[in-house]
């Protein structure tokens, strides 16, 4: 009698791969709401978050403006960062 594993931990063989990661956009909203609600939330999130994490570009493009203007010691507000993204097509 052979022994069967329960899981199969070896990779698939797909040569066609994955076409992008998953991605929930409603996700990173809620984390860039958050941050820019309350900056203290930036703090916690360690230095583990990048924004090329982000799946969405603009999100990528705000988050890297929120960590600017918060290692700055600066206040990373809707309204200061609205500015900056004025002329962005993504931010209409």
């Amino acid at each position: 009698m052979a022994l069967v594993p329960a899981l199969d931990l070896r990779p698939a063989h797909n040569d066609a791969g994955i076409p992008h990661a998953p991605a929930n956009i409603e996700a990173e909203q809620a984390l860039l709401g958050a941050v820019l609600y309350d900056n203290a939330a930036f703090e916690r999130l360690g230095d583990f978050l990048q924004a090329r994490h982000f799946y969405e570009p603009f999100h990528q493009r705000l988050f890297q403006a929120i960590e600017t203007h918060v290692r700055k010691g600066q206040l990373a507000e809707p309204i200061l960062l609205a500015d900056q993204f004025s002329r962005d097509p993504a931010f209409e």
